[in-house]
């Protein structure tokens, strides 16, 4: 998850550093999801078929 500064957090009490037991819906709309995955599962399992090339520029888009 990132903050409103694309600041990531890293761990739980980042978290509830900067979010407490709650985070509220204005807070929720400044934060951002980012997904990270191992190269070669990647390739294996969110490519299969198609060309990792354009899987990539689709996912960046």
């Amino acid at each position: 998850m990132l903050i409103k500064d694309s600041e990531p957090i890293k761990s739980n009490s980042d978290h509830h550093r900067e979010y407490g037991d709650v985070m509220h819906l204005e807070e929720a709309d400044d934060t951002n999801l980012g997904y990270f995955v191992l190269p070669e599962v990647f390739l294996t399992e969110i490519c299969k078929s198609f060309a990792p090339n354009a899987v990539a520029e689709l996912l960046l888009k």
